[in-house]
């Protein structure tokens, strides 16, 4: 007999009371997928621990009965916290052969350093992070054919247990040691491993590897495998790794080798796959062929300060390849380093052969050349040039219309062709403020939009920063801004260490602005009246509790003039908890917020008690954990208007007190926030 599944499908979908168990189900999927912090007796008596993927145990009471009789079928991920250092075995099942949680593809273990995995873990596994520090054989992993990722803890060296000496050194990691992961692709190895590895120690799938801190061992021939994309060491790692080594791993995309120096000259057929890029980088002034040239690959690049410069405090060129997006660099760059000199010379070369007979006009006039461009005259705009300015503006035109740059801040860009797809830039550079304007006041690169500076601390009454920027984070800044200071195409500004409050001429700085992310940390005390130009293009605000209280002075009516148009408000993790009455607060919510969050408030009336009333517009409501009773009385219905209540790395809820909620309460770890 056949069956037609649409109409069963729509027999079923329109019988309500069959599609609102489905939405039941759903939701308490949804709110019990991640359960955060789950003692394992509480977790035994967990009334829907079978909607649970993802759970972290704490307490030291794991033990084979608890995993066999008490882990749902339905968990992928299980994190133990505290397990006893006195527990040497806990296995998941009998057998190799055991169909015991097949389901499970993620398990960590915290701190038990004595653990022994072997044969206990379940062959469904693609995770593995633990901080054990046993001595690995060919029978640690076995029958983890399905493992893709290890990640071990901070004590782990290969069993070792004392401090390095040359004499009892630790012992290396052998070949075949993971013989039996067929699938891995990611070994990470914590604080402590200093062990030597083996030429084919490690498996040939191996795309991934970071090494940690006290790593000191030599990188040998035959020890990476071919199929490496990701390569990291510690930023003490000093041992020079030679460079045919590089160029035996055709597939390395991602180097991270803070005490390497790129060799100078070409660095193409050294690293013909590389995107990304952490190093040092040579470089002497008086000789241009000591010039490291940055692989033409690269997308995203951090230079650390070189031991040959360390007294320098910029550059004044590199050359940046046409591909790179992102750059971390402790020195400046001029527009120089952004030019296409190889199409300069070539474009050069052609002018030369094909133009012979007015070279000596082109050389002659080259002066009046560039006047004529940097007044945007390409196109023979000045009627009062001789013949011979006109013939060597048309050969310019026709060879390379872009030869003679841009003005800028008026500055000339040289003439130099500018190909330069760099989106993000961050600098670690001297605070002084003529520092800034010598780096940034020149550099117009059009596709620049993310800039980050860490140590710059000055005030500033002119524009300093290029005009393309739409996004701007400076690390160290806490003064106040003058009006007009900051780029038009500015968006998003983030000041983790501002702690003036805003006054007028801050709001005139801040007024193109959608993004505004202030200090964690409250306001200093500072006497002295409060802004009064709003912030009308202000989308999303994020500021300190009492910071944001402060600003007017508890004046409600003020937060709606300042902030007409912003529809998120995020207060920052604050050190200690505030209590706040319920009321004043609420008032002090723009009328247009529609999202609000916020961690360790406690107030003095619930949310939903009938004498509250909330902000008009508001409809998410993001809280931190177990304060959702805190904030709501689960007993009574939440407000009609919220559609969503979430929570991060939610605490082991009552569920059977929170009936009313389930339809709008969503849990989402905060790792993936």
């Amino acid at each position: 007999m056949n069956i037609d599944n649409s109409k069963l499908f729509f027999k079923v979908w329109r019988n309500l009371y069959i599609r609102n168990n489905i939405f039941g189900h759903i939701r308490l999927y949804g709110i019990c997928y991640y359960q955060r912090l789950v003692g394992v007796d509480e977790f035994k008596k967990h009334e829907y621990r079978d909607y649970c993927s993802s759970i972290f145990l704490i307490g030291d009471k794991s033990n084979e009965e608890f995993i066999k009789f008490y882990i749902p079928d339905s968990l992928e991920t299980i994190q133990f916290s505290n397990i006893s250092n006195t527990l040497e075995n806990l296995k998941f099942f009998d057998d190799y052969s055991s169909n015991y949680h097949s389901n499970i593809k993620n398990v960590i273990f915290f701190y038990n350093s004595y653990l022994d995995i072997t044969g206990i873990l379940p062959r469904s596994l693609v995770s593995l992070k633990f901080n054990f520090n046993r001595e690995l054989n060919i029978d640690t992993f076995k029958n983890l054919e399905n493992l893709k990722s290890i990640e071990f803890g901070g004590v782990f060296n290969n069993g070792f247990k004392q401090s390095y000496c040359l004499d009892n050194p630790p012992k290396p990691i052998k070949s075949g040691t993971f013989s039996n992961l067929k699938s891995l692709e990611s070994l990470k190895f914590g604080y402590d491993f200093d062990s030597i590895l083996e030429p084919f120690s490690l498996p040939p799938s191996l795309k991934s590897i970071q090494f940690g801190y006290c790593f000191r061992s030599d990188i040998n021939k035959d020890i990476l495998p071919q199929s490496i994309t990701t390569l990291i060491f510690p930023f003490g790692y000093t041992f020079e790794i030679p460079l045919n080594i590089f160029k035996s791993l055709p597939n390395l995309t991602c180097l991270k080798y803070p005490s390497f120096e790129l060799p100078a000259g070409s660095n193409d057929d050294n690293f013909p796959s590389l995107k990304s890029l952490e190093c040092r980088i040579t470089w002497n002034k008086d000789d241009e062929s000591s010039l490291s040239k940055l692989p033409s690959s690269l997308i995203n690049l951090k230079i650390y300060q070189s031991y040959s410069d360390l007294s320098r405090k910029w550059f004044n060129s590199i050359q940046i390849p046409k591909s790179l997006k992102k750059i971390d660099i402790p020195f400046f760059l001029t527009m120089e380093s952004f030019s296409n000199k190889n199409n300069n010379n070539n474009n050069n070369n052609n002018n030369n052969n094909n133009n012979n007979n007015n070279n000596n006009n082109n050389n002659n006039n080259n002066n009046n050349n560039n006047n004529n461009n940097n007044n945007n005259n390409n196109n023979n705009n000045n009627n009062n040039n001789n013949n011979n300015n006109n013939n060597n503006n048309n050969n310019n035109n026709n060879n390379n219309n872009n030869d003679d740059g841009v003005i800028y801040n008026g500055y000339n860009t040289g003439n130099s062709k500018i190909e330069s797809q760099l989106e993000s830039m961050k600098l670690d550079i001297p605070s002084s403020l003529e520092h800034i304007k010598h780096a940034l006041s020149t550099l117009y690169i059009p596709t620049l939009k993310k800039l980050g500076i860490k140590k710059f601390n000055q005030s500033f009454n002119e524009q300093i920063f290029p005009s393309t920027i739409t996004s701007l984070k400076m690390n160290s800044f806490n003064k106040n801004f003058y009006p007009d200071t900051l780029p038009c195409s500015l968006k998003n500004l983030y000041l983790p260490n501002y702690i003036h409050p805003p006054t007028n001429n801050d709001f005139m700085a801040w007024k193109n602005l959608e993004t505004l992310r202030l200090s964690e940390i409250r306001f200093a005390m500072f006497f002295q009246p409060p802004p009064t130009i709003p912030l009308s293009n202000l989308i999303s605000l994020s500021i300190n509790i009492m910071s944001y209280l402060s600003i007017f002075n508890d004046n409600n009516n003020n937060y709606n003039h300042m902030f007409p148009n912003l529809k998120s408000l995020i207060f920052l993790e604050l050190i200690e908890n505030y209590s706040l009455e319920t009321i004043p607060f609420l008032k002090s919510i723009p009328k247009s917020v529609s999202y609000l969050e916020f961690k360790k408030i406690i107030f003095d009336k619930k949310f939903n008690d009938e004498s509250i009333v909330l902000p008009p517009n508001l409809t998410v409501i993001s809280i931190k954990d177990h304060f959702l009773y805190d904030i709501f009385d689960v007993i009574l219905p939440p407000p009609k208007q919220l559609k969503a209540i979430i929570c991060y790395e939610l605490l082991s809820i009552k569920y059977k007190n929170i009936d009313s909620f389930k339809s709008i309460l969503k849990v989402i770890p905060q790792t993936i926030k």
